[in-house]
């Protein structure tokens, strides 16, 4: 198969594919795709997808790696961005729906279903769990949430969004993954807030509580 873009440079081609892999993903998940669909609608030859990786499964993990990366990143830079620490919560929350998008659905099942998706998905939560821990410790502190364990409430939240993230309950219920997540984020979020607290105290003593460089 020739390359479609003849003024392309391998690196930028290589790169290309990459990026429009993850998109093709997203939007209609991957377990379905042999290495010659892959070349066909990435519009590249099979040997572009080898200098990736050197297998259909393994080029599989590199996009789903760089996904999962991009999410803790998008996770942090949402919690450093906020201004007080419900907002700080909810922006996380809402990072985690906006980088997988609104068609992710079969993206998540397929990585749910694929081993090697799932020990990616293992090998990146811890920074994500512990992203959501020390929101809540400083929230907690701050009066903002409910006196409880955060780590507990950490490991409550990520454990849900797991179940939630599993084939057989994708498959049985006609809600979408992001559905799903926006009702157990906004389940978490009021069930977390101070009931003698407004939903949304400014950090005033942000430097004491969250120094800058705290999400790093």
């Amino acid at each position: 198969m020739s390359e479609p873009v003849r003024s392309e440079t391998s690196s930028s081609r290589v790169r290309r594919v990459i990026r429009e892999a993850e998109d093709l993903f997203l939007q209609e998940g991957f377990l379905h795709f042999s290495t010659d669909d892959l070349a066909r609608r990435l519009r590249c030859s099979k040997r572009t997808i080898y200098k990736v990786a050197p297998d259909r499964n393994q080029f599989f993990e590199c996009i789903i790696s760089r996904h999962l990366l991009r999410l803790n990143e998008n996770m942090f830079a949402a919690a450093e961005a906020a201004t007080d620490w419900m907002s700080a919560l909810r922006a996380i929350l809402d990072a985690i729906i906006r980088t997988f998008g609104p068609e992710s659905t079969k993206f998540v099942r397929d990585i749910m279903r694929f081993p090697g998706g799932v020990r990616l998905s293992r090998e990146t939560e811890t920074a994500r769990i512990d992203l959501l821990q020390r929101v809540i410790a400083a929230g907690i502190a701050a009066g903002t949430f409910r006196k409880v364990n955060p780590t507990v409430a950490a490991y409550a939240m990520h454990g849900a969004a797991r179940r939630l993230s599993e084939d057989d309950f994708l498959a049985g219920t006609r809600i979408t993954w992001n559905e799903a997540m926006a009702e157990l984020f906004k389940l978490v979020s009021d069930g977390l807030r101070a009931e003698d607290k407004p939903a949304n105290p400014r950090r005033t003593a942000r430097k004491s509580s969250a120094p800058r460089g705290t999400f790093d």
